[in-house]
Protein backbone atom coordinates (compact mmCIF):
# COMPACT_ATOMS: atom_id res chain seq x y z
CA UNK A 1 0.00 0.00 0.00
CA UNK A 2 1.79 3.29 -1.14
CA UNK A 3 1.68 6.37 1.55
CA UNK A 4 -0.58 8.48 0.33
CA UNK A 5 -2.89 5.80 0.35
CA UNK A 6 -2.55 4.72 3.24
CA UNK A 7 -2.64 7.92 4.93
CA UNK A 8 -5.77 8.63 3.48
CA UNK A 9 -7.18 5.08 4.66
CA UNK A 10 -5.85 6.07 7.64
CA UNK A 11 -8.47 9.39 7.55
CA UNK A 12 -11.28 7.63 6.88
CA UNK A 13 -11.50 5.26 9.11
CA UNK A 14 -10.56 7.32 12.29
CA UNK A 15 -13.00 9.66 11.36
CA UNK A 16 -15.79 5.93 10.92
CA UNK A 17 -14.22 5.16 14.12
CA UNK A 18 -14.73 8.32 16.31
CA UNK A 19 -17.33 8.10 18.43
CA UNK A 20 -16.80 4.67 19.29
CA UNK A 21 -14.04 4.48 20.97
CA UNK A 22 -14.69 1.03 23.27
CA UNK A 23 -11.97 0.65 25.67
CA UNK A 24 -9.29 2.84 27.29
CA UNK A 25 -6.49 5.85 25.59
CA UNK A 26 -3.48 5.08 24.98
CA UNK A 27 -0.38 5.92 27.35
CA UNK A 28 2.47 6.28 26.45
CA UNK A 29 4.76 4.61 29.75
CA UNK A 30 7.69 6.18 30.48
CA UNK A 31 10.71 3.69 29.63
CA UNK A 32 11.94 3.03 33.52
CA UNK A 33 8.37 1.44 33.82
CA UNK A 34 8.12 -0.23 31.10
CA UNK A 35 11.48 -1.81 31.29
CA UNK A 36 10.29 -2.71 34.93
CA UNK A 37 6.95 -4.33 33.53
CA UNK A 38 9.11 -6.69 31.11
CA UNK A 39 11.41 -7.18 33.17
CA UNK A 40 8.17 -8.33 35.63
CA UNK A 41 7.07 -10.63 33.63
CA UNK A 42 10.92 -12.63 33.14
CA UNK A 43 10.07 -12.89 36.82
CA UNK A 44 6.74 -13.50 37.65
CA UNK A 45 5.35 -14.99 34.87
CA UNK A 46 7.83 -16.43 32.40
CA UNK A 47 8.19 -19.26 35.03
CA UNK A 48 4.47 -20.64 34.75
CA UNK A 49 5.56 -21.15 31.11
CA UNK A 50 9.17 -22.94 32.14
CA UNK A 51 7.67 -25.01 35.15
CA UNK A 52 5.05 -26.31 32.73
CA UNK A 53 7.61 -26.78 29.87
CA UNK A 54 5.68 -24.15 27.53
CA UNK A 55 7.32 -22.41 25.07
CA UNK A 56 7.12 -18.78 24.71
CA UNK A 57 8.61 -15.92 23.49
CA UNK A 58 9.49 -12.43 25.01
CA UNK A 59 8.63 -10.38 21.84
CA UNK A 60 6.31 -11.04 18.95
CA UNK A 61 6.77 -9.20 15.96
CA UNK A 62 4.25 -7.69 13.27
CA UNK A 63 5.17 -6.21 10.53
CA UNK A 64 2.81 -2.54 9.16
CA UNK A 65 0.72 -4.85 6.95
CA UNK A 66 0.38 -7.41 9.74
CA UNK A 67 -0.89 -4.26 11.55
CA UNK A 68 -3.28 -3.11 8.67
CA UNK A 69 -4.78 -6.34 8.00
CA UNK A 70 -5.96 -5.88 11.84
CA UNK A 71 -7.30 -2.80 10.88
CA UNK A 72 -8.65 -2.38 7.38
CA UNK A 73 -12.07 -4.13 6.55
CA UNK A 74 -14.34 -3.52 3.97
CA UNK A 75 -17.17 -1.11 5.44
CA UNK A 76 -19.26 0.36 3.05
CA UNK A 77 -19.37 3.12 5.35
CA UNK A 78 -20.85 1.55 8.13
CA UNK A 79 -18.67 0.88 11.84
CA UNK A 80 -18.53 -3.34 11.88
CA UNK A 81 -15.98 -2.97 14.86
CA UNK A 82 -14.65 -0.78 17.57
CA UNK A 83 -11.65 -2.99 19.16
CA UNK A 84 -9.83 -5.76 18.62
CA UNK A 85 -8.77 -8.42 20.55
CA UNK A 86 -5.27 -10.27 21.13
CA UNK A 87 -6.41 -13.49 22.58
CA UNK A 88 -3.19 -15.54 24.45
CA UNK A 89 -3.50 -19.17 23.50
CA UNK A 90 -1.53 -22.40 24.31
CA UNK A 91 -1.06 -24.05 20.86
CA UNK A 92 -0.90 -27.65 20.12
CA UNK A 93 -1.45 -29.03 16.98
CA UNK A 94 -4.96 -31.29 17.64
CA UNK A 95 -6.35 -30.15 14.93
CA UNK A 96 -5.29 -32.60 11.88
CA UNK A 97 -2.63 -30.73 10.63
CA UNK A 98 -5.03 -27.84 9.72
CA UNK A 99 -2.83 -25.17 11.15
CA UNK A 100 0.87 -26.02 9.37
CA UNK A 101 1.54 -22.81 8.99
CA UNK A 102 2.08 -22.60 13.25
CA UNK A 103 3.82 -25.58 13.74
CA UNK A 104 6.72 -23.25 14.95
CA UNK A 105 4.48 -22.76 17.94
CA UNK A 106 3.73 -26.52 18.74
CA UNK A 107 3.40 -26.10 22.32
CA UNK A 108 4.11 -22.59 23.08
CA UNK A 109 2.23 -19.52 23.40
CA UNK A 110 0.54 -18.21 20.39
CA UNK A 111 -1.18 -14.84 19.86
CA UNK A 112 -4.44 -14.55 17.94
CA UNK A 113 -6.90 -11.55 17.88
CA UNK A 114 -9.98 -11.07 16.53
CA UNK A 115 -12.11 -8.55 16.30
CA UNK A 116 -15.10 -7.11 18.43
CA UNK A 117 -18.21 -4.67 18.13
CA UNK A 118 -18.85 -3.81 21.56
CA UNK A 119 -19.12 -7.30 23.26
CA UNK A 120 -19.91 -9.42 19.69
CA UNK A 121 -17.16 -10.66 18.10
CA UNK A 122 -17.05 -10.89 14.35
CA UNK A 123 -17.05 -14.53 13.27
CA UNK A 124 -13.35 -14.04 11.79
CA UNK A 125 -9.75 -15.38 13.92
CA UNK A 126 -6.36 -15.25 13.05
CA UNK A 127 -3.10 -16.01 13.69
CA UNK A 128 0.17 -14.35 13.14
CA UNK A 129 3.06 -16.83 12.80
CA UNK A 130 5.53 -14.30 10.60
CA UNK A 131 6.11 -10.89 10.24
CA UNK A 132 4.16 -11.14 7.26
CA UNK A 133 1.67 -13.76 7.27
CA UNK A 134 -0.89 -15.36 8.94
CA UNK A 135 -3.89 -17.85 8.63
CA UNK A 136 -7.73 -17.91 9.61
CA UNK A 137 -8.96 -20.38 12.62
CA UNK A 138 -11.80 -21.63 13.73
CA UNK A 139 -13.86 -20.22 16.53
CA UNK A 140 -14.11 -23.50 17.91
CA UNK A 141 -10.46 -24.22 17.27
CA UNK A 142 -9.38 -20.82 19.40
CA UNK A 143 -11.59 -21.91 22.25
CA UNK A 144 -9.60 -25.24 22.53
CA UNK A 145 -6.58 -23.74 22.55
CA UNK A 146 -7.66 -20.48 24.53
CA UNK A 147 -8.69 -23.12 27.31
CA UNK A 148 -5.18 -24.85 27.56
CA UNK A 149 -3.64 -21.43 28.03
CA UNK A 150 -6.08 -20.88 30.85
CA UNK A 151 -4.82 -24.37 32.38
CA UNK A 152 -1.67 -22.88 32.87
CA UNK A 153 -3.08 -20.74 35.75
CA UNK A 154 -5.61 -22.61 37.57
CA UNK A 155 -4.63 -24.56 40.63
CA UNK A 156 -6.52 -26.43 42.79
CA UNK A 157 -7.74 -24.29 46.25
CA UNK A 158 -10.17 -26.37 48.85
CA UNK A 159 -11.43 -28.18 45.91
CA UNK A 160 -12.54 -25.27 43.20
CA UNK A 161 -9.87 -24.80 40.47
CA UNK A 162 -9.34 -21.27 40.32
CA UNK A 163 -7.73 -18.78 37.84
CA UNK A 164 -4.08 -18.11 39.35
CA UNK A 165 -2.39 -15.06 39.36
CA UNK A 166 -0.54 -14.01 35.80
CA UNK A 167 -3.64 -14.62 33.85
CA UNK A 168 -4.99 -12.81 30.78
CA UNK A 169 -7.45 -14.42 28.93
CA UNK A 170 -6.95 -11.32 26.35
CA UNK A 171 -5.92 -7.80 25.66
CA UNK A 172 -8.49 -5.50 24.18
CA UNK A 173 -7.43 -2.85 22.07
CA UNK A 174 -9.82 0.41 21.07
CA UNK A 175 -10.05 0.51 17.58
CA UNK A 176 -9.39 4.08 17.63
CA UNK A 177 -6.58 4.08 20.01
CA UNK A 178 -4.58 1.06 17.64
CA UNK A 179 -5.24 3.54 14.36
CA UNK A 180 -4.06 6.33 16.40
CA UNK A 181 -0.67 4.81 17.08
CA UNK A 182 -0.54 3.48 13.63
CA UNK A 183 -0.81 6.93 12.34
CA UNK A 184 2.08 8.62 14.69
CA UNK A 185 4.43 5.47 12.57
CA UNK A 186 3.23 7.00 9.49
CA UNK A 187 4.07 10.53 10.45
CA UNK A 188 7.27 9.57 11.79
CA UNK A 189 8.01 7.44 8.34
CA UNK A 190 6.87 10.77 6.51
CA UNK A 191 10.21 12.62 8.06
CA UNK A 192 12.73 9.30 8.35
CA UNK A 193 12.97 8.39 5.26
CA UNK A 194 17.06 6.65 5.71
CA UNK A 195 15.32 4.97 8.96
CA UNK A 196 11.69 4.05 8.74
CA UNK A 197 9.57 2.30 11.27
CA UNK A 198 9.33 -1.37 9.90
CA UNK A 199 7.93 -3.81 12.19
CA UNK A 200 6.22 -3.28 15.85
CA UNK A 201 7.18 -5.28 18.47
CA UNK A 202 4.61 -6.65 20.79
CA UNK A 203 6.31 -7.31 24.11
CA UNK A 204 5.34 -9.40 26.88
CA UNK A 205 4.96 -7.65 29.97
CA UNK A 206 3.50 -7.63 33.59
CA UNK A 207 1.24 -5.54 35.12
CA UNK A 208 2.35 -3.21 38.31
CA UNK A 209 1.91 -2.84 41.82
CA UNK A 210 0.63 1.24 42.55
CA UNK A 211 3.38 1.25 45.18
CA UNK A 212 5.77 -0.04 42.43
CA UNK A 213 5.15 2.38 39.94
CA UNK A 214 5.17 5.40 42.20
CA UNK A 215 8.17 4.73 43.61
CA UNK A 216 9.71 4.43 39.79
CA UNK A 217 7.91 7.86 39.48
CA UNK A 218 10.04 9.54 42.27
CA UNK A 219 13.06 7.78 41.15
CA UNK A 220 12.70 8.83 37.40
CA UNK A 221 11.87 12.19 38.54
CA UNK A 222 14.53 12.64 40.64
CA UNK A 223 17.19 11.37 38.13
CA UNK A 224 15.70 13.47 35.12
CA UNK A 225 13.95 10.45 33.33
CA UNK A 226 10.68 11.11 33.91
CA UNK A 227 9.20 14.87 34.26
CA UNK A 228 7.43 16.34 36.55
CA UNK A 229 4.32 17.49 34.67
CA UNK A 230 4.01 14.15 33.08
CA UNK A 231 0.32 12.57 33.51
CA UNK A 232 1.30 8.98 32.10
CA UNK A 233 2.42 7.79 35.11
CA UNK A 234 -1.23 8.53 36.38
CA UNK A 235 -3.34 7.40 33.73
CA UNK A 236 -1.72 4.08 34.33
CA UNK A 237 -2.36 3.96 38.08
CA UNK A 238 -5.78 4.66 36.83
CA UNK A 239 -6.48 1.65 35.16
CA UNK A 240 -6.32 -0.16 38.36
CA UNK A 241 -4.38 -3.22 36.90
CA UNK A 242 -4.77 -6.12 38.94
CA UNK A 243 -0.52 -6.56 39.85
CA UNK A 244 1.46 -9.64 38.06
CA UNK A 245 -0.92 -9.74 35.27
CA UNK A 246 0.05 -10.72 32.26
CA UNK A 247 -0.32 -7.79 29.52
CA UNK A 248 1.33 -6.27 26.24
CA UNK A 249 3.51 -3.25 25.34
CA UNK A 250 4.27 -1.99 22.13
CA UNK A 251 7.30 -1.09 20.79
CA UNK A 252 8.57 0.31 17.26
CA UNK A 253 11.36 -0.62 15.62
CA UNK A 254 13.21 0.89 12.83
CA UNK A 255 15.10 -0.46 9.71
CA UNK A 256 18.49 -0.76 12.25
CA UNK A 257 16.50 -3.01 14.29
CA UNK A 258 16.76 -0.64 17.05
CA UNK A 259 13.38 0.86 19.25
CA UNK A 260 12.20 4.24 18.22
CA UNK A 261 12.05 5.96 21.66
CA UNK A 262 9.00 8.53 20.72
CA UNK A 263 6.63 5.66 19.20
CA UNK A 264 7.74 3.05 21.95
CA UNK A 265 6.33 2.43 25.51
CA UNK A 266 2.67 2.50 24.74
CA UNK A 267 -0.48 0.81 26.25
CA UNK A 268 -3.95 1.03 24.82
CA UNK A 269 -5.02 -1.85 26.98
CA UNK A 270 -8.06 -3.38 28.58
CA UNK A 271 -6.82 -7.00 30.36
CA UNK A 272 -9.80 -9.17 29.85
CA UNK A 273 -11.66 -10.83 32.24
CA UNK A 274 -10.34 -8.34 35.12
CA UNK A 275 -10.99 -4.76 33.11
CA UNK A 276 -13.54 -5.49 30.29
CA UNK A 277 -15.62 -2.37 30.10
Amino acid sequence: MDTKETERMASSQMSLSKARNFGTEMIKIPRLIADRMKEKFKLSIAPVFIGKSVGFKEIYTLSLDNLEDMLWVVENDKDTYNHIRIHFTHYKDEFSGSYSQLSGFENSLCLMYSRALDRTELNEYNAIYSSYNQVHVRKGDLDVVKEKFKALFQSLVGGTITTGEGYTSFVMIPRIELLAYYSKILLYNKYHNDNKIVTINVCLASTLEAAEIRELETYGIENGEIEVSSLEVKKLIDRAYSPNQLTVVFDSIDESNKVVDNVSDYDMNSLCPNQCP
